[in-house]
């Protein structure tokens, strides 16, 4: 008789062995999803903010020298521009695409003659109400 009551203890240990295994394996996998997710946002936060950043500090530049009329001059170089950014402008925008965000800003003349990429310091000019920017 004692045999069999040892053979439900063991029984009983390795069930709640298995009940607290399972609990605390999905406590550490929610846990891992919420830490892992607020990463992801915080990526993605910091994309946005970057994109937005870039896209509206070119595009005051570019409207700054369009304003100041024929002959004007102003050499821009980005702070913080990053190996992913993508700076392009089309007609009355500069677009500015990260790997998690992108950002539009509005510029006042859609004559902008670009040469090349738009690098960490460029040269917007004025000529004649196009605009035209060169890498510096």
């Amino acid at each position: 008789m004692q045999a069999k009551q040892k053979k439900e203890l063991k029984a009983q240990v390795s069930a709640e062995f298995l009940v607290i295994y399972s609990v605390l394996l999905t406590i550490s996998v929610i846990g891992f999803v919420i830490y892992y997710g607020g990463s992801l946002n915080y990526f993605q936060t910091s994309d946005i903010l970057s994109a937005t950043k870039d896209s509206h500090s070119i595009a005051a530049a570019i409207n700054y020298v369009y304003l100041a009329g024929d002959g004007a001059e102003y050499s821009f170089k980005f702070t913080q521009k990053s190996n992913y950014t993508n700076i392009t402008i089309f007609e009355y925008s500069v677009n500015s695409e990260r790997p998690h965000a992108s950002s539009s800003a509005a510029i006042l003349n859609g004559d902008v003659d670009q040469d090349g990429t738009i690098d960490s310091t460029v040269i917007i000019r004025n000529s004649h109400g196009s605009i035209i920017i060169e890498p510096g």
